[in-house]
């Protein structure tokens, strides 16, 4: 144990620190008294909490930025709404996913992670397409998930442009931010 204690270093996540530098450098949000929600899978979002000033550690000045599940705390409500953010890696058509993030979730942006869209290393049945197909089997036979998009070599398809534009690529292609279109 002492050994481990002993390693020196740093750690650094050059991909995260270009997502959190491209988020603080969003301008305050119009009304100013709104904040910028933010949706995304349990870690991206742990990282944006305990990074950028949101609500709960801000006393009553109103915060640049939210997330839509808090990664810190369970309960059912949280668990309702992280599947609702989960729902970008589903079958469900472009417009149900756009109607839940931007009516339900309240969201403005939503991170999508290569590696929980694609899920190129997981058992079978465990990718999260997968996961989803027990959740709404009658879309199972859907080819594809709508998260997939985000990192298609094509360019961006016009069939959801009306509802989500990209606003964010990391360097090395894993992490990508949706705008999610006010309609």
């Amino acid at each position: 144990m002492q050994e481990e204690w002993n390693k020196k270093g740093q750690f650094s996540d050059f991909t995260a620190e270009t997502l959190l530098h491209w988020i603080s450098q969003i301008p305050q949000n119009k009304p100013p008294d709104r904040p910028w929600v933010i949706a995304g899978a349990m870690p991206t979002m742990a990282t944006l909490r305990s990074t950028l000033l949101v609500p709960s550690n801000l006393g009553k000045r109103t915060p640049k930025f939210a997330v839509t599940n808090h990664p810190h705390y369970e309960n059912v409500v949280i668990r309702w709404r992280t599947e609702l953010v989960y729902s970008i890696f589903s079958r469900k058509p472009p417009e149900a996913v756009w109607r839940i993030y931007r009516d339900i979730l309240k969201a403005d942006f939503v991170v999508i992670e290569r590696e929980g869209c694609l899920s190129s290393g997981a058992l079978p049945g465990c990718s999260m397409a997968e996961i989803w197909d027990r959740l709404d089997p009658s879309l199972s036979h859907i080819q594809g998930n709508l998260c997939a998009l985000a990192f298609s070599k094509d360019s961006f398809p016009l069939s959801i442009s009306s509802y989500f534009a990209p606003v964010f690529v990391s360097a090395d292609q894993t992490l990508v931010v949706w705008r999610i279109l006010p309609g």
